[in-house]
């Protein structure tokens, strides 16, 4: 764990500093209470914000391991006495995580797809940031009864009551299901859907990269592959442990694929099936990927349009904090070659996101501008794609874009002073 930018530990050092001085411990230490409820929330969840840790977590449990990170810095004097308090308060968060990771559990989480099993058979084995999504058969659930019993139990619920009960259909899914290992059914749910997500946004990535069509009655997510309605969590004994649901509304209905697009996908998840770090390029793309799947996820224009402007933006920020406008547009141009017409509808596209921001107007016929950014980004990110087998890591892709950007007389007196400044230093080593 560890927090890097001087402006983030100013925070989290004020942070602690509010947590010090409201906090009261009963006598026996077994109390620890705050004053104000409300701002020890504001002031985990900006610690949460702030801190990076060494693993990625699923949500909840980074969340757990913040509180109780906070009540251990506070409760013991070993953390107190020290008078760096970021640096102490990143002890007691490594001491919380190396308990809660000897409790984590192996669970089963069953998920179901509106896809065809033969095409996903194809892309077998389905291995992401390490683990395998195996596809399975009906017959293969722990509770052959599971569907019958999540009605009965939440026969009230309106999630299932809105959708028609879909998985009773078994020819528009499919059941998969990843070994999870976790610190409860919570986090395990939570990081299923993660990998899953990524399973989605390469396939649907693949089969809508550059395809433009237009919403001819009501607006609808743009996503073929659609979230799992249902997260079936059970322990490795086949006991169902709890059950989990997508609260959104989809049109669920069998997708198929062409097989090129199959072949796309499985090269695009040829990449993801090790675990990744930042600042490896795939990673990126990785991270990518998620954010434009979250996007196609989306059903109304402006929101998706929104999103879908935040995907160019990280897409050619290449993780740099501060990018401007003028700049995303010389990288696209670097990224892509654009068609002149395109390059002009650029600049409609910064006006549109800048309306709809500052003013939230936005054009009753938003999906023609919506399709057309999303086009620019579908060349983009495979742009970066393929820039990602000769650059790997983020740092160096920047180079290329800044290196790339310069005319040719300008790259050759770059290219002469680095040689020379290499010459120089291999003298330097010779003596």
């Amino acid at each position: 764990m560890r927090i890097t930018i001087p402006k983030k530990k100013d925070i989290v050092n004020h942070c602690l500093q509010w947590v010090k001085e409201n906090f009261k411990v009963s006598d026996n230490g077994s109390t620890i209470s705050f004053p104000f409820d409300i701002a020890y929330i504001v002031v985990k969840e900006t610690i949460d914000s702030y801190v990076c840790f060494q693993d990625p977590l699923p949500e909840a449990t980074r969340r757990k391991i913040i509180s109780l990170g906070l009540r251990r810095w506070v409760k013991y004097k070993k953390y107190q006495n020290q008078s760096n308090v970021i640096i102490s308060f990143i002890q007691a968060l490594d001491v919380e995580t190396r308990r809660l990771q000897k409790e984590f559990n192996i669970f089963q989480v069953w998920m179901f797809l509106n896809m065809d099993r033969r095409q996903l058979s194809t892309l077998e084995p389905i291995k992401i940031l390490g683990d395998n999504i195996k596809v399975k058969q009906w017959n293969e659930i722990p509770k052959p009864d599971l569907l019958n019993k999540i009605w009965s139990e939440d026969h009230s619920n309106p999630i299932l009551q809105d959708t028609d009960q879909p998985l009773w259909n078994r020819s528009k899914f499919i059941p998969v299901v990843l070994d999870v290992k976790a610190s409860d059914h919570e986090a395990a749910a939570d990081i299923a859907s993660d990998r899953l997500d990524i399973l989605r946004g390469a396939l649907n990535f693949s089969k809508l990269c550059g395809v433009f069509s237009l919403f001819r009655q009501t607006p609808k997510p743009l996503s073929v592959i659609l979230p799992s309605p249902v997260y079936a969590v059970f322990t490795t004994k086949n006991e169902l442990v709890s059950v989990y649901y997508t609260i959104e509304k989809f049109d669920y209905q069998r997708a198929d694929f062409q097989n090129d697009k199959l072949v796309d996908a499985a090269g695009l998840l040829s990449l993801f099936g090790k675990d990744l770090r930042y600042p490896d390029t795939y990673y990126f793309i990785l991270k990518l990927v998620q954010l434009y799947q979250n996007t196609l996820d989306i059903s109304s224009p402006q929101h998706a349009y929104l999103a879908m402007w935040q995907v160019f933006e990280v897409a050619l920020s290449l993780e740099e904090e501060q990018v401007s406008q003028g700049a995303l547009i010389s990288r696209t141009k670097i990224a892509v070659k654009l068609d002149s017409l395109f390059q002009d509808a650029l600049e409609l596209l910064v006006k549109h996101r800048n309306e709809l921001v500052h003013t939230g107007i936005f054009p009753e016929r938003g999906d023609y501008i919506l399709f057309t950014l999303k086009v620019i980004v579908d060349s983009c990110m495979n742009s970066l794609i393929k820039l990602a087998k000769h650059f790997s890591t983020v740092h160096e892709l920047r180079e290329y874009f800044s290196f790339a950007s310069l005319g040719d007389m300008d790259l050759a007196r770059k290219k002469g002073t680095i040689s020379t400044i290499e010459g120089f230093r291999q003298k330097a080593t010779r003596r």
